[in-house]
Order: C-alpha cells, then structure tokens, then sequence
C-alpha cells in the first residue's frame, strides 16, 4: 500500500498535459510508436502509477476492475480527467490537488480534436458535431476532422479537395473462384422443429 501511495507524485497539471499528447500520440500510432514510449516513460519518471493510468484510461472507456488502492489512484485520475464516476468526494480526503483552469481547458480542446479526427477518419462530415459553432472547442473538432480527413485520403491514396468530404470505400463481397450459389431454407429461428400449419 504505501509503495503505490510513493509512486502518485505526478501533478494533475503534468498529467493533463501528457495525457493529451499520448491521445495524440495514439492516433498515429502506426508513424509515432517509440514517441508514444518515451512519454510514458517520461509519465512513469516523473512519478505516474502507470497501472493506476492504465485503469483510468479504462475506466474512461467505461471498463473497470482492479485492486483497491489502482482503483483509488484510478478514481483520483478519473477525476482529473472530469470523468463522472460515482461520488469521488468521499473517496479523497487527503486530495487537493486539481488540475490547473488552463490545463483542463487545454485536454477538453484536444478531446474535441480527437472526436474530430475519428470523424474525419471515418467519413462523416465535418459540419455536424456537439460544439458551439464558431467556439474554439468547435474549431479544434475541425483541425481534428481536417487531419482524420487527410488520414483517409493518405490511406485510399485520393486527393483531398477543400469543401469535399471524403468517404471510406466501401468494401464489395467477392465471390470465391469455383462458388456455386445454392438456394436453401433460411437459417435461424423458425427454420428448423416448426410443424408446418394444417
């Protein structure tokens, strides 16, 4: 227990701040693997529980489970990242330490950046998202949406053209050399142990 306790001595501030460069890191991934494992080295020298980091980025994507005191620091980072899990208050008598106003608005821009970019990516149009339009939360979605847009384009080998939206291919079945379509019953329920009505 107090080995884990020592080990929390990252600031919310720090951890924001690297939290929102290892989103993204994440998102290009296949280019940036050894910068996503030098900050979090970085993260786990400058005294980050990496498996209490783990947990909450779990828990961030609603997937929970651990031991007491990971889920502690865990619940500790959740609430640093304004995730609303449970009454936290009670949890934390000995805590104190938030998150600078600058550095929260920093990580709630790049979240909106992220949201923006998995829209780009996956086609859909950049006009359409949550934020207030002409806010910056809404322009960093677009920088994000412009980047998962040049994403697509990089991956269909395309031309991205301003104004344009660029959808993902869509993917055709192809018949096996040599296949015979046959006709037969339906599967599922009601193919099979039904009597036919007399």
């Amino acid at each position: 227990m107090p080995e884990a306790a020592s080990s929390n001595t990252i600031s919310p501030n720090d951890f924001l701040a690297c939290i929102v460069e290892l989103d993204e890191l994440t998102r290009g991934k296949d280019k940036s693997v050894a910068k996503l494992r030098t900050v979090r080295q970085r993260m786990d020298k400058a005294g980050c529980d990496m498996k209490a980091l783990d947990l909450a980025l779990s828990l961030r994507k609603l997937d929970t489970g651990e031991a007491e005191i990971r889920l502690r620091n865990a619940l500790r980072y959740a609430r640093w990242l304004e995730m609303k899990v449970g009454d936290q208050g009670a949890l934390f008598s000995d805590d104190g330490d938030l998150p600078a106003e600058k550095a929260r608005q920093e990580y709630t821009e790049a979240q909106a950046k992220a949201e923006g970019y998995e829209a780009g990516r996956a086609g859909r149009d950049g006009r359409v998202h949550r934020f207030t339009q002409g806010s910056l939360l809404a322009q960093a979605f677009y920088n994000g949406w412009i980047e998962g847009q040049g994403f697509l384009a990089e991956q269909l080998g395309v031309e991205r053209t301003e104004g344009e939206t660029i959808k993902p291919a869509k993917r055709e079945a192809k018949a096996k050399a040599g296949a015979v379509a046959v006709a037969g019953k339906p599967r599922g329920r009601g193919g099979r142990g039904r009597r036919a009505a007399s």
